[in-house]
């Protein structure tokens, strides 16, 4: 919206109506590392998949290029998050792998 008061316009929309789901599916993958991570309190675990469950199902029952996609998206962020870990142990001697 610009300084001048007038509403946004179709572009500023359009460009809404992309960005918006693209920025929900993609933040599945940081949300799902931070879980992992216990970065989360435990409170918020249930309002958390509550927000994610519509990616969750499309995961486990949209057509097979989606599921794939969504598959793939979610062991890159799994593998970040084992990478992190072990990183951490190395780092630290921890013997403590997940948190």
């Amino acid at each position: 919206m610009g300084d001048d008061g007038k509403k946004p316009g179709w572009k500023f929309w359009a460009t809404m109506i992309v960005v918006v789901p693209v920025l929900y599916v993609a933040s599945i993958g940081p949300v799902s590392f931070a879980i992992r991570r216990h970065w989360f309190p435990t409170a918020l675990y249930g309002p958390v998949k509550a927000v994610y469950w519509p990616i969750k199902w499309i995961e486990g029952n949209g057509p097979l290029p989606i599921r794939a996609a969504l598959g793939r998206y979610g062991r890159l962020w799994f593998t970040a998050f084992v990478v992190s870990a072990l990183w951490q142990h190395v780092c630290t001697g921890s013997h403590e792998m997940l948190r």
